[in-house]
């Protein structure tokens, strides 16, 4: 058990630390300078992105393999080389909060580990999530994928993050490290900020605040045996989180219009560009955030509206060089570039039929709202909202916590607000909300499922009770005191409702179960497999047979599947 424990906490080290690189070498290309070791700017989750748009690219002509695998770890590599040639790393002695926060990650880390090398429960781990990730792992991107399985034309890219992970000693395994790998890279991030309300002498800013109370919430998602699955949901809520976090720096630093604060605004646009590649789900948080971010810290004038106009066009830019490759991916495996959406659809051979597809929209939509009716029924009438509501009550930390600790700080900030300076305006403070309320609505409109919503509520009670527990600017000793005991405690909670488990007697990672499955044949001759239950654990295995079903080229699963 401890040599696999072992393999786990190396490999997130490795990771983090080729993430760190791509991170620090796309910051500069972004037009920041080199980054301070402690500084702002978001290396490990730029380099994230930067991985996932490199994949997606890498896919149109390869599978995600060890070659994918070594390229981003000479790219991390190359980073970290001239990161440290540039001399803004510098060691220095470490002081009392460094220790404390190296070993609050440090056991977070070790007890993520242990619930990581389990299995994940999840419902869907069979219906597509294992055989897509087995498609990233063995073929390049096939056309008409959906043909196959409309599951897997729901154009994920997180399984390619999670395939470049599978290499070496973790073969089969790398699914157990995702999830776990970018939870601990925001803990490190903004545990750094709780630490420095009870140890540091300069006192911590308005984001900080904000990231040490999310850090509980952020503490309790890896507490769950999602961590150890190929399962996106929970990376949704990890970097939805990282979002608002980023979005709460570029408000407090609203009045600056230096270099990093430019390059910290590219950087959230790319993250959320990223994060909408992973899953569609995400831009419930990335487009509100990312639109105010752009049209809120742009420098907007008459007499500079063409420099103006080009400053907001980079920072669009930097996304698309994400969101482009995505919505091609989305055509090849579907023939629509933002599926299950029919909206510009591309007539080429493989694509699904209209019909079908505007009934998976459907199916979706309702899914999210009832999923004990058909979609027909439920999207007729309101009559699913009182069933929805009454059963939000049942999710302790995605719901009930964070609309609790809202309720309760919003009179007390709100009693704040009426006596602050510019800092409180209230122009500015609506500035701050506005993006995550204009969220919420959108995930109500379009999947009110509260897995997609946990960032966006936990971002609104943090700042509710940021706001409620500082005066200003400046944070007094007191505030800084109440700031840390609401954190603690919190992070008491997650510990009393996720108890520590026993630590996993085996020395090995536990298994993925085997799929039953029987072997059907089209009328084109095409053998397919189907399980005979509701698993699917291998890329030839479709819970969805279709009879018309036929390769573009025979004898070449890579070549894509069509309808006919």
């Amino acid at each position: 058990m401890f040599s696999s424990l072992a393999l786990i906490l190396c490999s997130w080290l490795v990771a983090a630390g080729g993430f760190v690189g791509l991170g620090a070498l796309t910051w500069r290309l972004m037009g920041g300078q080199w980054p301070e070791v402690n500084g702002r700017a978001p290396l490990f989750f730029t380099g994230w992105a930067t991985a996932l748009a490199f994949l997606q690219l890498w896919h149109f002509a390869r599978p995600v393999d060890v070659l994918a695998t070594m390229c981003l770890a000479g790219g991390g590599a190359l980073g970290l080389g001239l990161w440290f040639r540039s001399g803004k790393v510098r060691l220095r002695r470490p002081g009392p909060g460094d220790f404390v926060h190296f070993g609050f990650v440090t056991v977070a880390s070790v007890l993520t580990a242990n619930l990581a090398l389990s299995n994940a429960t999840h419902a869907d781990m069979g219906a597509y999530f294992v055989s897509s990730l087995r498609w990233a792992q063995e073929y390049r991107l096939p056309p008409g994928l959906g043909n196959f399985s409309f599951l897997l034309a729901l154009n994920q890219s997180y399984f390619l993050y999670v395939a470049a992970l599978d290499v070496g000693p973790l073969h089969a395994h790398g699914h157990h490290l995702a999830n776990g790998l970018l939870g601990l890279g925001l803990m490190w991030r903004i545990a750094r900020g709780l630490v420095r309300h009870v140890l540091a002498a300069e006192a911590p800013g308005f984001a900080q605040t904000a990231g040490a109370l999310m850090l509980p919430a952020v503490f309790e998602s890896t507490r769950t045996l999602n961590v150890a699955g190929p399962i996106a949901d929970l990376s949704v809520f990890l970097v939805g989180c990282q979002l608002v976090l980023l979005w709460s720096e570029l408000w407090e630093s609203r009045e600056r219009r230096d270099s990093e604060r430019r390059t910290l605004l590219r950087a959230l646009v790319f993250i959320g560009a990223a994060g909408i590649a992973m899953k569609s789900s995400l831009l419930c948080v990335a487009v509100p955030l990312g639109l105010a971010a752009v049209l809120g810290n742009v420098p907007w004038s008459r007499a500079q509206w063409r420099t103006s106009a080009l400053e907001s066009g980079k920072q669009w830019a930097i996304g698309l060089v994400v969101l482009l490759p995505w919505m091609l991916r989305g055509v090849v495996l579907s023939g629509y570039p933002l599926f299950p959406s029919p909206l510009l659809s591309l007539p080429v051979a493989w694509r699904m039929a209209p019909e079908k597809v505007q009934e998976i929209e459907s199916y979706i939509k309702a899914f999210a709202r009832n999923p004990n009716r058909p979609p027909e029924e439920v999207l007729s009438n309101w009559d699913w909202l009182w069933p929805w509501a009454s059963q939000l009550w049942l999710f302790n930390w995605e719901f009930l916590l964070p609309v609790g600790l809202t309720v309760l700080s919003l009179p007390f900030a709100l009693l704040r607000w009426r006596g602050g300076g510019r800092f409180d305006g209230t122009r500015e403070r609506l500035v701050l909300f506005a993006p995550l309320l204009v969220g919420l609505l959108l995930w109500f409109h379009l999947a009110p499922d509260i897995r997609f919503a946990g960032a966006l509520m936990w971002g609104v009670a943090a700042f509710c009770v940021a706001m409620a527990l500082r005066t200003g600017k400046r944070i007094t000793l007191p505030e800084r005191t109440a700031v840390a005991l609401a954190s603690t405690a919190l992070l008491a909670g997650a510990l009393v409702l996720h108890p520590v488990p026993p630590w996993i007697a085996r020395d090995g990672f536990e298994p993925l179960a085997e799929s039953d499955t029987r072997t059907r044949v089209t009328r084109h001759g095409l053998e397919v497999k189907v399980p005979n239950g509701p698993r699917c654990f291998e890329a030839l295995c479709t819970p969805q047979f279709d009879e018309r079903l036929r390769l573009r080229v025979p004898g070449d699963w890579a070549s894509g599947f069509v309808v006919e």
